[in-house]
């Protein structure tokens, strides 16, 4: 589903579980890679005190979101997929591919899966946090 929000930044926000090992993990992979775009992360818990909507606060608590720089704000898979364009390479190439509308509904489903069980598929791969916020 998209949406989106006025923005006046040219960065595009990737919001994450920060105490998720997996979703951390990943972050911190993603903004060493980074080439091109601005990526700002932010985990969900730094920003769970500002947020009143209790709704917002399970959607963010349950996926990725992802506010691009234009304010179109990306979901669960269709985050990540956009996320992976922005790193260089193999990487870039294989998310421009992914981010298409018949990939993004395709693994929609494996996606919640993990999100779902990400605590566990944490733990089952040793994984820590690495988010300091």
């Amino acid at each position: 589903m998209k949406h989106s929000i006025n923005s006046s930044k040219k960065e595009h926000i990737l919001i994450y579980d920060g105490f998720c090992a997996l979703c951390s993990t990943s972050v911190k992979k993603i903004t060493k890679k980074q080439a091109k775009n601005p990526l700002k992360t932010i985990p969900f818990q730094k920003l769970s005190h500002s947020i009143r909507s209790s709704e917002l606060k399970e959607k963010l608590r349950t996926e990725a979101f992802l506010i691009k720089s234009n304010g179109e704000i990306l979901r669960g898979v269709a985050a990540l997929f956009y996320t992976m364009q922005l790193l260089p390479g193999f990487w870039g190439a294989f998310g421009k591919v992914l981010h298409r509308k018949f990939f993004i509904t395709f693994f929609n489903p494996f996606y919640r899966v993990i999100a779902k069980n990400r605590y566990i598929l944490s733990q089952f791969l040793r994984l820590r946090v690495v988010t300091d916020f």
